[in-house]
């Protein structure tokens, strides 16, 4: 009677698989459009493999200050990095970033800033910018990206009806590889 539930349950489930690949293989692709934010955060959250250092944590614009002291730290010890200083910051293939959020970042920029050119920066993550972007202190001294307005050879900057301007915080905190 057991070998008889076991059996009817197999015999089930494999109808089950089957239907299910059938209506697969017969349905239409559905490709997602930009303008499916939402959607696309959704996938990006769940299906989307992540090497990154924290999977799934946001990509998000980051302190001016904090930026510029990483690219500075890039600039002013690339020339004399021990051997494994070396290996850990060109360990880093590529950054990413998800379309979900920097979609918003950039199109901000686009309305409030007067830029002629975006600058990919590159940088090294220091211990506070890690802090800042709630990322693993062990990531000091990778490589990292900044996406950065510039207008002409400047750093680019909103302006503000009278005030100061306000400097613009460059997109960062994507996911490396590996």
């Amino acid at each position: 009677m057991k070998l008889i539930k076991i059996c009817v349950l197999l015999l089930a489930s494999v109808a089950i698989i089957a239907t299910a690949c059938n209506q697969q293989t017969n349905s239409s692709s559905y490709e997602l459009s930009p303008s499916d934010s939402a959607k696309i955060a959704f996938y990006d959250k769940y299906f989307l493999e992540s090497d990154g250092f924290i999977p799934n944590e946001k990509n998000k614009p980051v302190d001016a200050a904090i930026a510029e002291k990483c690219v500075d730290l890039y600039l002013s010890t690339k020339g004399r990095l021990n051997p494994k200083e070396i290996k850990k910051m060109l360990s880093t293939e590529s950054v990413s970033f998800k379309m979900a959020e920097l979609t918003p970042w950039l199109q901000d920029s686009l309305r409030n800033v007067k830029f002629d050119n975006m600058r990919v920066c590159l940088g090294v993550y220091d211990v506070p910018a890690l802090e800042n972007g709630n990322k693993p202190d062990s990531l000091a001294g990778k490589l990292t990206v900044y996406l950065w307005p510039y207008l002409g050879d400047e750093k680019a900057v909103k302006s503000t009806n009278g005030a100061q301007p306000i400097k613009i915080k460059p997109f960062n905190l994507g996911d490396l590889h590996p």
